[in-house]
């Protein structure tokens, strides 16, 4: 992306890059600002209907997609068509109504200015298909299943919403990041909101030739029509041949195999792809949850357990909630999970209309919740008493205040550090807090006194502290890549783990107390799962493309929760030999906390982008 550059939106502009420091082009006049907030800087298409750029919201310092719709005749005439406006609020709405699925790019706004109609998205950062198939050649089997086990869930959720997206093509799929299994389905310009009525009625052509279904070339697309489209995609990338070479007119299929003789694919995969890609509704695969259960991954998690396991069904976020009054850099489920507390804030506080306060959420009635008012700086860290009856809060300002939840009032403030408080933890006796700050100090307290009851002085920052469940021993991580293992009330330390290259930012122990989870800063982003008893990693989850800020174990000690300065949060089940990952990546800023709830149904994420994010985790 180019931040030294402001496109021109107006399509007759014969001078289109300015300096993005002017409010307005030097060429025509133009306003280089979409809603006061959205800036162009690169124009990446250009097609009928309008033009998409690469642009950057400026308030939140972070990429976005702009598309602009107008309609355009042969002759590159703009008419104000209402079939161009149409489409244009039909999109909208469609990306509204379709909400946070991970999967699908969010829709940041949707505005009209100077006649034009303007849809800004989530950027999504990778290539399409077209793109990976130009650039790495043919796909292989193993790409092509992993391809359909993470994108028929979103065309399942598409038709639970009743919603058939019509273009599905190599160009409207984008591999983010070439991660793992991370395909985002785009460009919803031509979906179609689905009822009895309007399947049985024939509407207009809409889709890209050689992909749409044959009942779609006739305008009577049905939910089967979007299976069919994925599935010559498939082929697409299998063989690099375009659909219409694959078309055999006298027999009235796609006549493929021949092209995969250099590159064999399994049979059962094959008739896989055949029944996707039938013309007749009757053999063609009806639903995605078949095509699923065909490839065998229609429950790719182990569901024996005693507590629920998260379902990648339903792992979409399900809530945001839009605190608007700073970042949010620690969350925390009450041990009744009926309350969420947040902590966050802002350096300038008040000075830039900022309060840092802590927030109890009443979880269900998101609207219902209660700001704690007394911390002067950004609230770092908050943590529950065991039995609910507390809830304990660190912040810059030095202090950690220990609030009463029956009265919601201040218990007692715990002064001693010099510098800021940067993270802390209450013992299961609930009788003592250990801290740590960004000066390097340690400090254990008297919870109910608030008397100190010793200090350590560490080297640099604390950046991360976790207590053991038992309360008996904490570990460490400051200003080296080495994490410490130390007793609690004695204050002596017990042993050392090293095999991090760069800091670690964040420490979880397990709940039985065996593992510790340590995320850092390492040149491949990788989180140890350490075995406390041998002192050696038993585990490394990789998937993360920048530093790992949080890590927490699920209640069960099975999955592994992780926020990165990526703006992704991952979900990893532990110590199985092939492990499923699911990510989400709907925050717009670094990702800086992240808590299960007590059940371990849901999870929750808080940014820096002043927003904190409620995944459901299993189905209800």
């Amino acid at each position: 992306m180019n931040q030294d550059l402001a496109y021109c939106f107006n399509p007759y502009c014969s001078q289109p890059k300015n300096s993005p420091h002017h409010q307005q082009c030097q060429n025509c006049g133009f306003l280089l600002l979409i809603g006061e907030q959205y800036q162009g800087q690169k124009l990446i298409a250009s097609g009928r209907f309008g033009r998409t750029f690469l642009g950057e919201d400026i308030k939140h310092h972070c990429p976005c997609i702009i598309k602009q719709f107008f309609p355009e005749t042969e002759q590159g005439i703009i008419l104000n068509s209402q079939k161009a406006i149409q489409l244009f609020h039909s999109e909208a709405k469609r990306l509204e109504e379709l909400g946070d699925h991970p999967q699908i790019p969010e829709l940041y706004a949707h505005l009209e200015q100077e006649t034009y109609q303007y849809l800004i998205q989530e950027w999504i950062a990778g290539d399409n298909l077209e793109t990976e198939l130009s650039q790495q050649g043919r796909f292989e089997e193993r790409e092509i299943r992993r391809l359909l086990a993470s994108l028929l869930p979103v065309l399942n959720y598409l038709r639970d919403a009743a919603v058939i997206h019509r273009d599905i093509k190599p160009e409207n799929i984008i591999h983010r990041n070439a991660t793992e299994s991370e395909y985002i389905l785009v460009d919803f310009g031509a979906a179609k909101l689905a009822s009895l009525r309007s399947l049985a009625k024939t509407g207009t052509i809409i889709g890209s030739p050689g992909y749409a279904a044959p009942e779609q070339v006739y305008g009577k697309p049905t939910f089967a029509s979007d299976i069919y489209s994925l599935g010559v995609t498939c082929l697409h990338l299998l063989t690099g041949v375009s659909p219409f070479d694959l078309y055999h007119p006298t027999e009235s299929k796609l006549l493929w195999r021949d092209y995969c003789q250099d590159n064999p694919i399994s049979d059962s995969l094959a008739a896989i792809l055949d029944g996707m890609t039938a013309f007749d509704l009757k053999e063609r695969y009806a639903s995605a949850e078949d095509v699923l259960s065909a490839l065998g991954v229609l429950s790719p998690l182990p569901a024996a357990s005693t507590v629920p396991k998260p379902n990648p069904s339903d792992s979409s976020p399900v809530i945001k909630l839009n605190s608007g009054k700073g970042a949010i850099y620690s969350l925390a489920f009450s041990p009744d999970g009926l309350l969420l507390a947040s902590g966050g804030g802002s350096e300038w506080g008040m000075l830039v209309g900022k309060d840092n306060c802590v927030r109890l959420w009443r979880v269900g009635e998101w609207d219902n919740h209660r700001k704690l008012t007394q911390h002067l700086a950004p609230i770092t860290i908050v943590q529950f008493s065991p039995d609910g009856k507390f809830l304990v809060s660190g912040s810059l300002d030095k202090t950690i205040k220990v609030w009463n939840l029956a009265t919601h009032s201040l218990q007692r403030t715990l002064k001693g550090h010099r510098f800021g408080v940067k993270t802390l933890a209450v013992s299961p006796y609930e009788d003592t807090v250990l801290s740590g700050s960004v000066g390097g100090e340690v400090i254990l307290w008297n919870l109910h006194t608030g008397r100190v009851l010793d200090r350590l002085s560490w080297e640099g920052e604390v950046k991360a502290l976790a207590m053991s469940p038992d309360g008996e021993y904490f570990a460490v991580a400051g200003g080296e890549t080495t994490i410490q293992v130390w007793e609690v009330y004695t204050f002596k330390p017990l042993f050392s783990l090293e095999g991090h290259s760069d800091l670690v930012h964040s420490l979880d122990f397990s709940p039985d107390g065996k593992y510790l989870a340590s995320g850092s800063g390492d040149w491949d982003c990788s989180i140890k799962i350490w075995d406390l008893a041998t002192r050696t990693v038993q585990q490394t989850l990789h998937g993360h493309q920048w530093a790992v800020n949080t890590v927490q174990f699920s209640p069960d000690g099975q999955y592994l929760a992780s926020g990165s300065s990526d703006k992704t949060v991952r979900l990893s089940p532990l110590f199985q030999n092939k492990p499923h990952r699911y990510c989400w990546s709907r925050h717009r800023e670094s990702v800086t906390t992240v808590a299960f709830s007590p059940d371990g149904v849901d999870l929750v994420s808080g940014s820096e982008d002043e927003t904190i994010r409620i995944y459901r985790c299993v189905g209800s």
